[in-house]
C-alpha cells in the first residue's frame, strides 16, 4: 500500500551529465530519490572552487535535509552522469510521513546515520594528514563506485 502511495506521488525525471538538480540558495520543493546514476552534492568556495561534500548513488535520497530544516539548499546537486530520479513534492511527502509513522522513523534513522557519518568525517579531517585523507578517499570511491571514471578534480 505504501509503495502504491509513493507511486501516485512521484514524478520521474532524467538529468544529463553535469546538469543541476538544484542550486544553493533555492528553496526545496520536495525530495529526489535516485534510481540510476550518480549525483554529487557540492559547495562553491569563496575562491571560486567547488568542493564535493557527498556522492549519492542509486536509492539515495537527495534534498531532504533542507526540506525538513525548512531552509534553502546550502549546496548544489549535480548529475555526475546521466541520472534517472523520482521526485516527490513536499506536500505529498509530508502527507505520507503523517499517515505512515514507520516512514517517518526510517527518515529519522537515515538522518541520524548521516549525522554520524558527518561526525566521523570531521574527526578524520582533524586526526589525519592530507596524504592519508586523499588515499582513503580514493579507496572509498573505488570500493563504492567501481564503474565510475574519476578525474583528478573529482
Amino acid at each position: 500500500m505504501l509503495s502504491s502511495m509513493i507511486d501516485k506521488s512521484k514524478a520521474t525525471y532524467t538529468y544529463k551529465q553535469n546538469q543541476n538538480l538544484f542550486l544553493a540558495g533555492s528553496q526545496p520543493l520536495g525530495v529526489f530519490i535516485l534510481q540510476s546514476g550518480l549525483v554529487k552534492i557540492e559547495v562553491n568556495a569563496k575562491d571560486g572552487h567547488t568542493h564535493i561534500l557527498r556522492i549519492i548513488g542509486p536509492n539515495g535520497i537527495i534534498g531532504y535535509r533542507s526540506l525538513f530544516a525548512n531552509e534553502a539548499y546550502h549546496a548544489n546537486a549535480v548529475a555526475m552522469e546521466d541520472v534517472v530520479l523520482w521526485f516527490i513534492p513536499k506536500a505529498e511527502l509530508l502527507q505520507l510521513l503523517t499517515e505512515h509513522p514507520e516512514l517517518s522513523i526510517q527518515f529519522m534513522e537515515a538522518i541520524c546515520k548521516d549525522l554520524r557519518i558527518a561526525d566521523e568525517k570531521w574527526m578524520d579531517q582533524v586526526n589525519k594528514g592530507a596524504l592519508q585523507r586523499v588515499a582513503e578517499s580514493i579507496i572509498f570511491l573505488q570500493d563504492h563506485f567501481k564503474d565510475q571514471h574519476w578525474t583528478r578534480k573529482d
